[in-house]
């Protein structure tokens, strides 16, 4: 497999934890930044705005206007959800040129202070109209984005130990959660009743779950895990799981990665899936393989992080990549050879 090379480097403010291209031309970048001071227990951090091609920083706010970022989505071509380390989630509009970058509204998700209340992940449907967040401590809420109000909160996760991810299915029906408890479950948030899980494993993975990424036909969903192995379920077949009252899903291929599989993130081609592995580097396999049940070949592989790497996002059809790496405050783009 042939390292990929590098296109651009820069080096954030703040430690970067996620990086996400924009959804219509991927000609810019936002990055998620969050530190932790354990001396003092101050949370800083921002967002940052750079141009896809160079890496030049168009716009960035930190400080006060914007504590630490732990991730972000574009919702449109010109707007942005953060969730945030005071617990909420706070919503932005980017100059089209990206050299100006507003917090628009700030909703308060999760209650109380310290790492228990840190949001930590977030999902968008409906163009941002629905968003799922997802709180250290195992609590995930519901909000309407447009109304700017919580819909639902419950506690999905034990919350003794961290949780770390939350994806929504393609048509919004499925919420995915996961951390450190190493159960993989699933909830329709069609309906008010929250209290247990419509799909849940509690078995396979060896440790926290991370990552989810849906396949387009909401059939079918991949997980990312700190085992190091990436795992694709389907969600058609599955056995009576008594322990948690909930349907047991079945796992129908698992892979070793390169590292802990902090994100995972399909390609603009919808080809290939491209892996942040924290301490292992970065990772581009072939996706089809994955479906088809079988091995996924490894096409593409990127070890020029010197710390973890968190972030990724696909920022071209050609093999182009971003990628941040944490204690170093670095965000790197690279390029991966694809089949014409």
């Amino acid at each position: 497999m042939p390292l990929s090379s590098t296109s651009w480097k820069r080096t954030a403010p703040f430690h970067p934890d996620v990086v996400e291209a924009d959804l219509v031309h991927q000609e810019r970048l936002a990055v998620g930044m969050y530190e932790f001071d354990e001396a003092t227990g101050a949370r800083e951090g921002g967002l940052m705005i750079l141009d896809s091609a160079d890496g030049t920083v168009l716009s960035e706010m930190t400080g006060t206007d914007c504590t630490g970022v732990l991730d972000v989505r574009w919702t449109g071509s010109t707007s942005l959800a953060a969730c945030t380390a005071e617990g909420g989630l706070e919503f932005f509009t980017v100059a089209k040129d990206g050299r100006k970058v507003e917090c628009t509204s700030k909703i308060p998700v999760f209650d109380g202070e310290g790492p228990k209340a840190v949001a930590i992940g977030l999902d968008v449907s409906e163009g941002g109209r629905r968003i799922a967040s997802m709180a250290t401590g195992g609590e995930v809420a519901l909000v309407d984005g447009c109304k700017g109000k919580v819909l639902h909160s419950w506690q999905a996760h034990d919350p003794k130990m961290e949780s770390w991810t939350c994806c929504m299915s393609p048509d919004g029906s499925l919420l995915a959660t996961g951390g450190d408890d190493c159960r993989m479950k699933l909830w329709d948030v069609r309906t008010p009743n929250t209290d247990r899980p419509v799909l849940s494993d509690r078995r396979e993975h060896e440790a926290g779950i991370t990552a989810y990424l849906f396949v387009e036909d909401g059939r079918r969903i991949l997980t990312g895990s700190y085992d190091e192995n990436v795992r694709v379920w389907d969600l058609r077949y599955g056995i009576a799981d008594s322990a948690c009252d909930a349907t047991a899903m079945q796992c129908v291929v698992r892979q070793a990665a390169i590292g802990g599989v902090w994100r995972m993130k399909r390609s603009l081609t919808g080809k290939d899936l491209l892996i942040a592995g924290c301490y292992g580097g970065c990772e581009v396999w072939r996706l089809e393989d994955l479906l088809e049940g079988r091995e996924a070949e490894r096409i593409g592989e990127y070890t020029g992080h010197d710390s973890m790497a968190y972030g990724i996002t696909s920022a071209s059809r050609d093999g182009g990549v971003v990628s941040c790496s944490f204690y170093d405050n670095a965000v790197h783009r690279w390029r991966y050879s694809i089949d014409e």
